[in-house]
């Protein structure tokens, strides 16, 4: 009989995928069941979970719509995308695009993928209200000044749901720290996803 030797990092993993706290009663244990839509949400049973129902479900809803869209991303974009030096991964969340000093420093780019709410066309841009998994809202703002890119980008911007941030520092911070405009340039910063 072989023996099986004790590996702390494999036992620490173990833990930290199994154990966990349930949304509703806050009791932790090894046996919490995720949510079979978001696989986000933890609760002891059935029980638990349909109370928890009114306050997940749109929750719920927004983080499996953004899970959906990660796995929409053209395969080759995404390998491209981590084969560049820099990039740091893929989020769902605003917060995690670099500020403009760690962009141009240090060269670290996250891409983040936002849904699409509101199009916007003024006389010189296109503004575009997106939100991220959590909710937070900010301005995406076309400053392209070719008319057939322009009306590409509002022909993309129209069939989308989601847009792939892919080279994009963030402009400016307000002080409740949420994102108040990102400003886009060139079409390489970003790629549609329907």
């Amino acid at each position: 009989m072989d023996l099986v030797q004790y590996n702390p990092i494999f036992a620490d993993h173990q833990i930290r995928k199994y154990k966990g706290t349930c949304l509703t009663c806050n009791k932790e244990s090894y046996t919490v069941k995720k949510c079979t839509r978001c696989w986000v949400a933890k609760y002891c049973d059935r029980v638990c979970q349909s109370k928890d129902f009114k306050s997940h479900k749109d929750v719920c809803v927004r983080i499996s719509l953004f899970e959906k869209a990660k796995d929409k991303i053209d395969p080759e974009l995404r390998d491209l995308m981590f084969q560049r030096a820099g990039y740091l991964g893929l989020s769902c969340f605003l917060g995690s695009l670099p500020d403009r000093t760690i962009y141009e420093l240090l060269g670290q780019r996250v891409a983040v993928i936002v849904q699409i709410l509101e199009v916007s066309v003024l006389e010189t841009s296109i503004t575009v209200r997106v939100r991220d998994v959590s909710n937070a809202e900010a301005h995406m703002i076309f400053c392209i000044k070719d008319p057939l890119q322009v009306l590409n980008i509002l022909l993309l911007v129209y069939v989308a749901q989601f847009i792939l941030l892919l080279n994009v520092p963030l402009r400016c911070h307000s002080l409740m720290n949420k994102v108040n405009d990102i400003i886009i340039i060139h079409t390489n910063q970003v790629s549609f996803i329907t």
